[in-house]
């Protein structure tokens, strides 16, 4: 008897957890998605910047500042979204779900 005791006190535990746990594996799947972007466009970006023809003096000056800017923000967006990921994944394990 004690054992089923227990166990009907450790469920409405679990149960309290479950919607922290889909808010959880939604936004985990939301960032995913979008580092995943953001790490593509990244990826072009850094050819892009990488191919000397960029500099030969055909390209206006300002649209490299531009591709430099956009290059900085889409490094401080994955930082984030990764520290996010770790964040969630910390969390996750803390409720039980990894």
């Amino acid at each position: 008897m004690l054992r089923v005791a227990k166990s009907k006190r450790s469920r409405p535990a679990r149960g309290a957890k479950r919607p922290r746990r889909r808010a959880l594996a939604k936004e985990l799947e939301q960032l995913e998605r979008k580092m995943e972007g953001w790490n593509g466009e990244k990826k072009l970006l850094d050819a892009r910047l990488a191919d000397p023809a960029l500099y030969n003096g055909s390209t206006d000056n300002a649209q490299i500042q531009t591709l430099l800017k956009r290059q900085g923000e889409l490094s401080t967006l994955i930082d984030d979204g990764e520290l996010r990921w770790l964040e969630i994944h910390t969390e996750l394990e803390e409720i039980g779900e990894v």
